[in-house]
């Protein structure tokens, strides 16, 4: 489980997650950019995270480090990639961060591979006790019919 600290206690404010919309990608490619990306409004420490979802027909695609949120490198916590049964089709799915005190802004996917499409799901943690996670994990699984999470229960 990807996990955040929250402060549980003192008179520090409650940390909270906004959802702030999802946006499909509107042609196939490498690489794609989502222009005027609503970022949310910052409160205390705050991260912006993005779930990616790429998907091809029979390339293994991979979310690339130079993948970035508002102009700066994303942090790549996880991805996870797997097949149809007869390989024709691939789905990855990545989450990413940056701490940005911007409330809009442009998110770039790099990929490895060309692909069919891309959508991106943004939210906003706010009033963390730090803006870094407590475990990452940046492994691939296999591209073998049914995927296997990169990220444990530790």
């Amino acid at each position: 489980m990807l996990t955040f600290p929250i402060t549980l206690f003192g008179g520090a404010a409650t940390a909270t997650r906004v959802f702030e919309g999802i946006t499909a990608g509107t042609a196939s490619g490498t690489n794609f950019t989502f222009s005027s990306v609503a970022l949310g409004t910052d409160e205390g420490t705050s991260l912006v995270v993005v779930i990616v979802y790429v998907w091809s027909t029979g390339n293994d695609v991979t979310i690339q480090a130079t993948s970035t949120i508002d102009g700066s490198a994303a942090t790549i916590h996880a991805q996870a990639q797997g097949k149809d049964p007869v390989g024709t089709r691939t789905a990855t799915v990545g989450v990413l961060s940056r701490a940005t005190s911007s409330t809009t802004g442009t998110i770039v996917i790099d990929n490895s591979a060309s692909n069919q499409g891309a959508a991106i799901a943004v939210y906003r943690l706010n009033n963390l006790t730090s803006a870094t996670p407590d475990a990452t994990a940046t492994a691939i699984s296999a591209a073998s019919g049914t995927p296997a999470s990169p990220i444990s229960s530790t």
